[in-house]
């Protein structure tokens, strides 16, 4: 194999990684402005739908002459395993258990017109 096909392959392992990961972050944090339970359900369903799209990448990398399913299985495989290591042992850690989700401004707002029409 040669030395550019290398380069390659391990370009496109750290775009993968990098790109996993921003999205991963990017989607809870989307998430976290709407309720718990929407992050609760972007952080399960995102790891699948992040390792579907994965597999799908695999599938169309492999296509090209200088791809290796097996270098690429043997190097995204543990990464993620390990992400979602860390991951669980920060929520074990208790990071996340004290989501505050801050009020609408616009409710609040409202609110505070509301109890001074009702105190006059």
């Amino acid at each position: 194999m040669s030395e550019e096909a290398v380069r390659y392959r391990w370009w496109v392992l750290c775009l993968v990684v990098l790109a996993n990961f921003a999205a991963h972050g990017l989607s809870v944090a989307w998430a976290s402005k709407i309720s718990i339970g929407a992050v609760n359900a972007v952080a399960l369903g995102g790891v699948i739908l992040r390792l579907g799209i994965i597999i799908g990448l695999m599938f169309a990398l492999n296509t090209l002459a200088w791809f290796s399913p097996v270098a690429f299985g043997l190097a995204v495989v543990p990464g993620t395993l390990a992400l979602l290591a860390y991951e669980a042992k920060l929520v074990a850690g208790g990071l996340g258990g004290v989501l505050e989700i801050p009020a609408d401004p616009a409710a609040v707002l409202a609110a505070e017109q509301l109890a001074a029409k009702e105190a006059v």
